[in-house]
């Protein structure tokens, strides 16, 4: 599942986070919107919710940094 996730953060403060830009979970949206998902499909879903509830609880100046990072990747593999 490593292929959607992206780090954000150095050393004991690095965390895992949906990449917003990732193929997979487009594919993995539009599955579980018209297909059928599999098991691998509703883990990655439940992985995005997870961390949209993280970023909810974590603090506003962690939470902005996380979502600048997130961004940044976003427009990037949109360029490439």
């Amino acid at each position: 599942m490593s292929d959607y996730t992206v780090t954000v953060g150095e050393g004991d403060k690095a965390s895992s986070w949906p990449d917003p830009g990732s193929q997979l979970l487009h594919d993995v949206e539009w599955r579980l919107r018209y297909g059928d998902p599999s098991r691998t499909d509703l883990l990655v879903a439940a992985h995005v919710m997870a961390a949209y509830r993280a970023l909810l609880d974590s603090g506003s100046c962690g939470a902005n940094n996380r979502v600048d990072v997130l961004r940044a990747l976003m427009r990037a593999t949109r360029r490439s």
